[in-house]
């Protein structure tokens, strides 16, 4: 069955007013919702729906982990530039891997399902993340093949952890996957520049990698700033309260 899915999404096309397209229903929806005030945070209904939602990504982030790792235990090479046309698989498995994104817009929705309001970060990532794979599979650019290594295996971890979290078991690893996600995006970000610098890199691919190593870094700096807030403070403060606690 895997077999016969990636070898369908080996011969698809993606054409990017269909980027586009999606694009703009994720920030259509992302409007309508934030003007609805729903909160099921409590909906059991809801709950389950959110565990389907994250266990499917999960499963579907082990999955490609390890289809593409098996490739490349037999054809494993950073600079080949007909990689993805000359290994069986890899193609489609990018292409899937490109369609996922549509998938993850949900992650965004469900957060205003929940009455919040996503951040930057949150909108800019999911965006970015649509727009340079679309480009970079449209263009057959190699180097892309990286971009579902390395993030396959962070949202195995990540996914997990969500659908973790939507049981209430709690996990003591979670400021472990940001720093996972910021090491992704740095070592990506020198494959980019690996690529950039090799033969391989010529017209639109050369472009769609360029335009995913600036979007990669700027994630990276938007994920550092997030981890500043959301941990070191955190940190600090406990720190302070253990001095106050002494001193008393």
């Amino acid at each position: 069955m895997l077999e016969f899915v990636v070898d369908w999404a080996a011969h698809q096309q993606v054409e990017l007013k269909h980027v586009a397209g999606g694009l703009f229903v994720y920030l259509a929806m992302n409007w309508w919702l934030s003007k609805l005030n729903i909160n099921w945070r409590k909906s059991r209904v809801f709950r389950a729906v959110v565990f389907t939602h994250n266990s499917l990504l999960a499963v579907f982030s082990i999955v490609t982990f390890y289809y593409v790792v098996s490739v490349f235990r037999h054809t494993f090479s950073v600079r080949c530039c007909s990689v993805l046309s000359a290994v069986p698989g890899l193609r489609g498995i990018a292409y899937l891997f490109y369609l996922s994104k549509y998938y993850e817009f949900f992650d965004t929705w469900i957060h205003y399902l929940k009455n919040g309001r996503p951040g930057w970060l949150q909108v800019y990532h999911h965006i970015g993340a649509v727009a340079t794979m679309g480009y970079c599979v449209a263009s057959d650019a190699e180097g892309v093949i990286w971009f579902v290594v390395l993030n396959s295996f962070v949202h195995s971890v990540m996914y997990v952890y969500y659908a973790c979290a939507t049981l209430h078991i709690r996990c003591p690893f979670k400021h472990w996957i940001t720093r996972l996600q910021i090491g992704q995006f740095f070592f990506g970000i020198s494959l980019v520049i690996s690529h950039l610098a090799s033969d391989c890199s010529r017209g639109h691919v050369r472009a769609s990698m360029a335009i995913l190593g600036l979007y990669v870094l700027y994630l990276a700096f938007l994920f550092l700033q997030f981890y500043r807030r959301a941990y070191r403070k955190k940190a600090e403060k406990a720190e302070v309260s253990t001095e106050v606690k002494k001193e008393l």
